[in-house]
């Protein structure tokens, strides 16, 4: 999938994910999440992401630190209680 959003083909491509139920796809490695938010990141990236979870405090909670320094816009649990 990193050729999609990484390549000559991807400059012409503007493309966004939906990632529901975003806490299901969780893993020990946390992989699959982070190349999701890695790719936006990359040079020349067409590629949102948009993700969706049931759990409000997730970034908080059960993602690494590798994982949410991809992270762009997030709202916090915190600030989701006080909104």
């Amino acid at each position: 999938m990193s050729y999609l959003w990484n390549s000559s083909v991807s400059s012409k491509i503007d493309s966004v994910v939906l990632m529901d139920e975003l806490d299901q796809l969780m893993t020990s490695k946390q992989d699959v999440v982070y190349n999701f938010f890695n790719w936006p990141t990359l040079a020349g990236s067409k590629l949102v992401v948009l993700a969706v979870a049931n759990t409000m405090d997730l970034p908080e909670r059960v993602m690494s630190g590798r994982v949410r320094s991809r992270l762009g816009e997030s709202l916090s649990h915190r600030s989701l209680k006080e909104g």
